[in-house]
């Protein structure tokens, strides 16, 4: 069972989210991914995924307001290359 935060007039409400809800594979995901999903698929925290936006350890891009990260970023992460793209 995981644990969703979402931000909902400045409070911090969980929502529990079972593990059929997850993707059991990146396959499963689009080419973009939400903050929750990339964190899923990196297995940090909401705060920590922040962080790694923060000092430039992870690209992200932002449409409508909303932040996204390309599956191929991710890849690149897990794999262990954290050199430029």
């Amino acid at each position: 069972m995981y644990h969703v935060a979402s931000r909902k007039g400045g409070l911090c409400d969980t929502s529990a989210v079972s593990e059929s809800d997850v993707p059991r594979s990146l396959d499963e995901y689009g080419d973009l991914l939400t903050e929750i999903e990339a964190g899923q698929v990196l297995r940090v925290s909401r705060q920590t995924l922040y962080r790694m936006r923060r000092d430039g350890r992870i690209p992200s891009v932002k449409i409508r307001g909303a932040i996204r990260y390309r599956k191929a970023d991710l890849l690149r992460l897990l794999a262990g290359d954290e050199s430029d793209h």
